[in-house]
């Protein structure tokens, strides 16, 4: 039997760990209508990882930095401390809100229609059948600045489920990913067992960005390797991080990959890959992306400003690639509020904005 209350663990500065409160919802996001509970790991897996006879740990994870063994010690001891109710979290359902929110995506981001289309299928199949919130490993395709990263953050809150990201082109070990053996003296579990066990929802999204740009040196071996069991659902059911060394299931991870380039990826991890194409933005794509900018930093602005922009405005920034139009609107924004003004006007833009850069070019895709 599941228990009533859920209990998620918690790192503190010093790199011990720690039980947190009953877990509840993210404020920023709305509870799913209906939740599935999912074990992460198993109670005698701790028990054997902690090992019979090992010395208590010495010193206390809130005031000690330790070595990386007296971290993975106290971590699997807060496991074991938890308790059957640690061990459990639960899996999100789609709801016909989170349906239409997604759909409503598109409107801001036409240009990302098809995995939009894609993901409201999926959660529209789920619906029907009753099962969870899930996806297919998905690697999105397509030129840089296109706005990957906006749209799945904001997917993840519209299907109420915690979002992480990882960098591939700025990774220099494996560890960020899978953990750091305890050896190591800043030795930490990795960014799936983190997901997992300080957050009570077992089905995140996680984005693995320019998965086709490894970093050219890096050590601790192959930074693909860990992809070839997570991405599949018999491997990912019994993941290892190499700082815990328990197997956790992660098998409700949703995975999605940003790449310009397919041929910089390995033939078998695109195998286990549903490829999406995304094209490079319309002018009336990057409109659309400008006014969505526009209503985002409004908000951060209490909507101090006219709902709808000008179109004066709105074509200046449209001209400029999607992270340099939100910088100089942003600056916009702040000039016009300088002066008392609630309309933001294209000469606010002047100022900083570069002149259009031509498209840029991008690599061969398929």
């Amino acid at each position: 039997m599941v228990p009533e209350g859920l209990v998620t663990l918690e790192p503190n500065r010093h790199g011990g760990w720690a039980m947190a409160s009953k877990a509840r919802p993210r404020p920023e996001t709305t509870p799913p209508a209906k939740l599935t509970p999912h074990a992460l790991y198993g109670l005698r897996d701790v028990e054997a990882a902690l090992g019979r006879g090992r010395r208590p740990f010495q010193g206390d994870p809130e005031v000690s930095e330790g070595s990386g063994l007296d971290i993975r010690h106290a971590a699997l001891e807060a496991l074991l401390e938890a308790g059957e109710a640690g061990r459990w979290r639960t899996l999100a359902h789609p709801t016909a809100a989170a349906v239409t929110d997604v759909q409503r995506l598109a409107a801001r981001a036409p240009h990302m229609s098809p995995v939009i289309d894609l993901v409201v299928r999926r959660l529209r199949a789920a619906q029907t059948i009753g099962v969870p919130t899930g996806l297919p490993p998905l690697l999105l395709l397509g030129p840089p600045g296109i706005g990957k990263t906006w749209l799945l953050a904001r997917l993840a809150a519209a299907l109420a489920v915690p979002f992480r990201a990882f960098a591939m082109n700025l990774a220099t070990l494996g560890d960020s990913l899978t953990g750091s053996h305890p050896l190591w003296r800043a030795g930490a579990p990795g960014l799936v067992a983190k997901a997992l066990l300080t957050e009570a929802v077992a089905n995140p999204l996680i984005l693995v960005d320019e998965i086709d740009k490894p970093p050219p040196h890096h050590v601790g071996g192959d930074l693909y390797r860990p992809f070839y069991g997570l991405l599949e659902p018999e491997g990912s059911r019994s993941f290892v991080d190499d700082h815990l060394g328990i197997p956790i299931d992660a098998s409700r991870v949703m995975w999605i990959a940003a790449a310009n380039d397919i041929e910089g990826i390995p033939a078998p991890i695109v195998d286990r890959l549903t490829v999406v194409e995304v094209g490079a933005m319309a002018h009336d794509d990057r409109v659309a992306v400008v006014r969505s900018v526009y209503a985002d930093l409004n908000k951060v602005y209490l909507d101090f400003f006219d709902p709808q922009p000008g179109r004066d405005l709105l074509e200046r920034l449209a001209a400029l690639p999607p992270r340099r139009a939100k910088l100089v609107l942003d600056d916009a924004m702040s000039r016009a509020a300088a002066e008392g003004r609630r309309s933001v006007e294209a000469s606010d833009a002047l100022a900083h904005a570069p002149a259009p850069s031509p498209t840029p070019k991008t690599r061969r895709m398929h």
